[in-house]
C-alpha cells in the first residue's frame, strides 16, 4: 500500500470513528494517520498531507463538540428521572438495629 493510500485508509477511518462516536477508534485512526505521514519521503508531499491532517483534525474537532452539544442539549431537556430510576433518599443518620 502506498502512502498516499495509507493515508486515505486513516482519514476514512478517522472520519467514520468520529462520525459513530467511537472514540477509542477515531485515537486508531489518528495513529494510523501518523504513521501514514511517517513514511512519506518528499517534502512537498509530506507538506500537502500535514496540511490535510490538521483540516481533519479541525473537522473532528468541531464534529466532537457538536455532539457534544447535542447530547448536552438531550440531557437539559430531561424533565424527571426516566422510568425505573429515582431520585436518592435522604442519608440515614445513626445506627439501626434488626433482630
Amino acid at each position: 500500500m502506498s502512502p498516499g493510500e495509507a493515508w486515505e485508509a486513516a482519514a476514512a477511518r478517522l472520519r467514520r470513528a468520529v462520525a459513530a462516536g467511537t472514540y477509542a477508534e477515531a485515537q486508531a485512526g489518528l495513529e494510523q494517520m501518523r504513521r501514514a505521514l511517517d513514511s512519506v519521503q518528499g517534502t512537498a508531499e509530506r507538506a500537502a498531507l500535514a496540511r490535510q491532517a490538521l483540516d481533519a483534525l479541525a473537522w473532528a474537532r468541531k464534529a466532537v463538540l457538536a455532539a457534544r452539544a447535542q447530547d448536552a442539549g438531550r440531557l437539559a431537556r430531561l424533565r424527571g428521572l426516566p422510568a425505573g430510576y429515582r431520585a436518592a433518599g435522604p442519608p440515614r443518620r445513626g445506627w439501626r438495629l434488626e433482630a
